[in-house]
């Protein structure tokens, strides 16, 4: 618990401007984040590398606007940070698909009337990703799991939720179904990686 009062000072003193909180948030949740969002939308993080701008500024903007509520324990400002993130990672896949769509119809191809980005300093996204990739046996069986056993063993190996927690935020009627929604998601993965 103590790892969580450090981190709920972290964000107060971020959220002041403390530039080297917030390094301290990102070095802290940014690598567990990239690989719940990953699981969670049945994605390697190979294939999220793409998307890592997007996920380090909704990490950002995620810090940036934490209440009392989504900082109550550890596992659950972890899932509600994966939440945050993922649905921006989603908007910004949806954004981008039109944005492809449009340039199929225009005359143009290949114009380059736009702003040129400039390469940021440090880690490029690809390297970001490979630091925290997971086991590929592990990642494929993880991925073939259905989404409800995915999630289960999201919340409880990457989240680290306790079993009521799980319950509430899946909707279980008690601590009980969750524990076997978890044995059974186990044995699933543990099957599929023998594969």
């Amino acid at each position: 618990m103590a790892d969580f009062a450090q981190t709920t000072m972290l964000v107060r003193s971020a959220q002041g401007g403390d530039r080297q909180a917030l390094d301290s948030l990102f070095a802290r949740y940014l690598p567990r984040v990239r690989r719940i969002v990953a699981a969670r939308m049945g994605r390697s993080l190979r294939e999220l590398t793409a998307e890592d701008d997007i996920v380090q500024e909704s990490l950002l903007d995620a810090f940036r606007a934490i209440t009392a509520h989504s900082l109550s324990n550890e596992g659950a400002f972890r899932h509600w940070l994966a939440r945050c993130v993922e649905n921006n990672v989603r908007d910004g896949r949806r954004r981008a698909d039109v944005v492809a769509r449009v340039r199929l119809l225009d005359p143009r191809e290949g114009a380059t009337d736009g702003p040129v980005a400039l390469a940021a300093a440090g880690p490029t996204p690809s390297e970001n990703a490979a630091a925290d990739e997971l086991d590929p046996r592990l990642e494929r069986a993880l991925l073939a799991l259905r989404d409800e056993h995915r999630e289960v063993v999201v919340l409880r190996l990457l989240c680290e939720m306790t079993f009521a927690e799980i319950a509430t935020t899946m909707g279980h009627p008690n601590e009980a179904t969750a524990r076997s929604w978890f044995a059974r998601a186990m044995r699933k993965l543990r099957a599929g990686m023998e594969t």
